[in-house]
């Protein structure tokens, strides 16, 4: 018997092998949304405090939050969910993201008790800065929501900013995330 070709098979083999390996892992990876670090630093419980302020008027609306963010969909998927109180009144909110390999694009689902349909985001990742926005035009034509999020130090930080559809500023305001303290 000639052990030279089932050498050349056995190593040939192991190259196949090698090779679907590292392609199912490439593969693994495209299925995985963008800023996967930035959102493992969202993992857990979380309280939060801000306001928004109307440009036009002035007025004052005061925002405070518990949620808690953790990966669904075997890590394919990022949830946040929470109960908030908005200028005094109770409302239960949820943001879901999710990665469309075809598209290549990021994109979170953003339902809360006080609207009466969902709310379809972009989202943009960028790992550098340590921050995701989230955009979605709202209302008249030309009208914008924004949500930046970032990282500063151990804290998150969210700007907030609704634009009009003649490009002018109606609202706008922040809230600091601060991971809550767990007695373990």
């Amino acid at each position: 018997m000639n052990l030279v070709p089932v050498k050349r098979v056995v190593v040939q083999m192991l190259v196949i092998a090698l090779g679907a390996l590292l392609l199912g892992d490439a593969l693994g990876d495209e299925n995985e949304f963008p800023g996967k670090a930035l959102f493992k630093r969202m993992v857990g419980e979380w309280t939060s405090e801000g306001e928004l302020i109307s440009t036009g008027t002035g007025d004052v609306i005061t925002v405070s939050e518990v949620w808690v963010g953790k990966f669904i969909d075997g890590g394919k998927g990022f949830v946040i969910e929470g109960d908030r109180v908005w200028n005094g009144e109770n409302q239960t909110f949820k943001w879901v993201y999710s990665y469309n390999a075809t598209t290549e694009l990021l994109g979170v689902v953003y339902t809360s008790s006080d609207l009466d349909k969902e709310l379809v985001m972009e989202v943009s990742v960028n790992e550098a800065e340590g921050s995701i926005l989230r955009q979605a035009p709202m209302g008249d034509e030309g009208a914008e929501i924004q949500i930046e999020n970032k990282f500063v130090k151990e804290a998150l930080l969210s700007r907030i900013t609704l634009t009009g559809s003649d490009g002018q500023t109606t609202l706008e305001g922040s809230m600091k995330h601060s991971r809550k303290k767990t007695n373990e």
